[in-house]
């Protein structure tokens, strides 16, 4: 599920707080959290395909367990709906131009268009080029790519919100710690001043190679503060902001 079906999910599970809740999304039926792992345990997997959906039920059924089925609001009405939010936040965003640099704006309309299910899943947000401090860092002098996939599991599976996204590119550029990555030694991690909803310092991953034709973002997720120091005492800190506690 991308935020926005996630979104509606949340709104329906308010009204069956204890039934076991899975949503439709074209030929798919997806649940979410706690309900994920009830439904897994039952029947071995967190989703199931439309035509599953009786025998589904009776297993549910059956383990004492309530089910809510809910179909997906039609397509059409979704896209509305999210576009309307999307001009209005725009129009915000807009007010606020001055604020922000040409490449964060872009990459901010993007992420709008995202939010209104009107990317196609193959797309790649264009993060723009790395400043100074991090090409000086070793991150080459070359726009930085985020795709679709990335995107989504930082969302899905790493406790981000969409609107953690807005001026992305520069939150990246203002970062708080680099450090080398000891697993793929050509590739950096920037530690920004986003925080999930753990309160967790957001790091995002920036692939490259030798020859410096990569230069994208691998993954975006949060990380303890002992993660970094272990980073530290292994000696793969590049740079640290004055103020940032490790």
């Amino acid at each position: 599920m991308n935020e926005q079906e996630l979104r509606i999910y949340k709104q329906i599970k308010t009204k069956h707080p204890n039934s076991i809740l899975v949503l439709r999304v074209g030929s798919m039926y997806y649940s979410h959290g706690e309900d994920a792992l009830r439904l897994k345990k039952i029947i071995g997997k967190d989703s199931f395909e439309k035509s599953d959906l009786g025998k589904s039920i009776k297993k549910i059924q059956n383990s004492n367990q309530s089910i809510s089925v809910a179909d997906e609001i039609p397509l059409i009405k979704r896209i509305r709906i999210a576009e309307v939010e999307a001009e209005a936040r725009l129009r915000m965003l807009k007010l606020n131009e001055n604020l922000s640099g040409a490449e964060s704006m872009s990459f901010n309309k993007d992420i709008l268009k995202y939010k209104a299910g009107l990317l196609p899943k193959n797309y790649v947000f264009n993060v723009g080029k790395p400043n100074t401090l991090l090409t000086k860092n070793g991150i080459p002098d070359k726009e930085i790519s985020l795709t679709h996939t990335v995107l989504e599991k930082g969302l899905i599976k790493h406790d981000l919100l969409i609107d953690d996204f807005i001026n992305f590119p520069e939150k990246i550029n203002n970062p708080d710690a680099i450090f080398n990555s000891k697993k793929f030694p050509t590739s950096k991690i920037v530690v920004t001043k986003m925080l999930d909803v753990k309160k967790r310092a957001v790091m995002v991953v920036v692939r490259t190679d030798k020859n410096n034709l990569i230069n994208d973002i691998a993954s975006v997720y949060g990380r303890v503060v002992r993660q970094f120091q272990n980073w530290e005492k292994q000696g793969l800190l590049l740079y640290k902001e004055k103020n940032f506690k490790i």
